[in-house]
């Protein structure tokens, strides 16, 4: 479903590093690296909106598209909204292209639970950032999806790498909380260089959740950037090797200094004083930082730095043998850390984890008791927990449920299967989930109140095709329930 070209296209002036670097024309490269990723068609902008096609047909309750002014008039921004409903959103493949639909058809809206606004990467736009919103909306969530200037279908002629992105976000989420569109809690949520623009925003509108910040600015109640960068003049260089292959060793260290100091002229802000390390003081809202251990694009080492930089509360999730592009856009590797932290910040009553008995195997005769499974996040080291070897197997677990969610629908959160499931509670079946190529899919289902008894049974059957398949969780998630709206 990604598409690399809109980078490779950002990136290009790299590879004239050989013929540029000798005539001194950083500025050329650098206007090249600054220009905004959908110049090609801005033409037709702002006259084109449309919801993004990775989101299949569903009602107009459901989906929509509306525009937002910011910049004193001169940034148009294309806003998706994707609401909560009755009918789940799964991913399907329709002509090798991946959309994600409602399992079965919708009858109604659900009133959210709290707002979630998404936030791409470089390059991208809201296409990339739709399967995580079906993910935040199948958990409840409002979802409104930006495409950033210059991005989508948002109106911009450069990217300036956070300082004009964040005052675009801050003046849009001002623009929406006043037509309230914003369900509070509200939580920002970005992707690389959407993961820095929401540090940025948090950072500039951070007086609001002191109560001295601007009357419009809504409080934001937690951040959450995966694989964001801390410096731009840190990650410059991992770009242009990516982007320049054999060339890379004409990019010396004097030439990225001067292309970075041109992308700040050209695009007017400033690579180090308008970066999100040293705006992190000024962050005080609770932060989630999510990153690959290997990414090749943004280090890790990124987050490391903005960490300890931030003024607020701040949990950091590390994923083991994971590059840049599949942490950013594979929803399987960040939404069970992603919706475990944001829903006990968003909602600290309303959960609670998986505590019965460990899980046994049910009808395997090799294994009828498996202790070493229990309703846990995995170990560090891994991302993911049996069945093993690859095969059919069934697993069981026991629930205690507190006395006020009797007689209550209450939202099973099993977490993220690489597999095939079939899922039951108390012999009744709940639903299942089968998994596309290369994408593992988070499972959420409803237990109805009528079946809600003081200790439920849950079985799980797992169809998986590989030894390494099975249930997994980020560090630090764990399998929940809790009570519906």
């Amino acid at each position: 479903m990604f598409r690399i070209a809109p980078l490779v296209a950002i990136f290009a002036g790299f590879s004239l590093l050989s013929l540029l670097s000798v005539s001194g024309c950083a500025n050329a490269i650098a206007r090249h690296v600054v220009r905004a990723p959908n110049h090609a068609w801005a033409d037709r902008l702002p006259l084109q909106t449309s919801v993004p096609a990775t989101l299949g047909m569903s009602l107009a309750e459901a989906v929509s598209v509306r525009r937002i002014t910011v910049a004193s008039g001169a940034i148009s921004l294309r806003a998706v909204v994707v609401e909560p409903t009755d009918a789940p959103w799964m991913p399907w493949t329709l002509r090798d292209e991946e959309v994600w639909c409602h399992a079965w058809p919708m009858t109604r809206v659900l009133p959210p639970i709290g707002t979630i606004v998404l936030l791409h990467g470089l390059g991208g736009s809201s296409e990339l950032t739709s399967p995580h919103a079906a993910c935040f909306a199948n958990a409840g969530f409002r979802c409104i999806l930006l495409d950033l200037r210059g991005h989508g279908e948002s109106t911009g002629e450069v990217v300036s790498f956070g300082r004009h992105e964040a005052a675009d976000v801050r003046e849009a989420l001002q623009r929406l909380a006043a037509t309230g569109a914003l369900k509070p809690p509200v939580a920002v949520v970005g992707y690389s260089l959407g993961g820095s623009v929401a540090l940025m925003t948090a950072a500039a509108m951070s007086g609001a959740n002191q109560g001295v910040g601007h009357a419009e600015d809504p409080v934001l109640a937690g951040i959450v950037a995966i694989a964001p960068f801390a410096r731009l003049r840190d990650v410059a260089p991992f770009f242009a090797k990516r982007f320049v292959g054999w060339l890379n060793w004409l990019t010396t260290d004097a030439l990225v200094d001067r292309v970075v100091a041109a992308m700040g002229r050209a695009a007017d802000f400033s690579p180090e004083a308008d970066s999100p390390l040293a705006w992190a003081a000024q962050v005080r809202q609770p932060v989630l930082l999510i990153h690959g251990v290997d990414d090749d694009l943004v280090p890790a080492t990124q987050s490391a730095l903005l960490a300890p930089a931030l003024a607020g509360p701040v949990q950091r999730v590390l994923i083991p043998g994971q590059e840049h592009i599949r942490t950013v856009l594979d929803p399987g590797l960040t939404m069970p850390a992603m919706l475990a932290w944001l829903e006990r910040l968003m909602t600290p009553d309303a959960y609670r984890a998986l505590d019965g008995p460990l899980l046994g195997w049910v009808g395997d005769a090799q294994a009828p008791m498996c202790a070493t499974w229990a309703w846990r996040a995995a170990p560090a080291d891994r991302t993911a927990m049996w069945p093993r070897p690859a095969g059919t197997r069934n697993v069981r677990t026991w629930v205690r449920i507190p006395p006020a969610w009797l007689g209550r629908d209450l939202v099973f959160d099993l977490g993220t299967i690489e597999g095939d499931d079939q899922t039951w509670c108390a012999g009744q079946r709940l639903g299942g989930g089968q998994q596309t190529v290369g994408m593992p899919l988070f499972r959420r289902y409803i237990v109805p109140g009528w079946l809600t008894t003081p200790t439920l049974e849950f079985t799980i059957q797992i169809t998986a095709s590989r030894p390494d398949a099975g249930i997994r969780w980020a560090a630090g998630g764990t399998a929940l329930l809790k009570p519906r709206n």
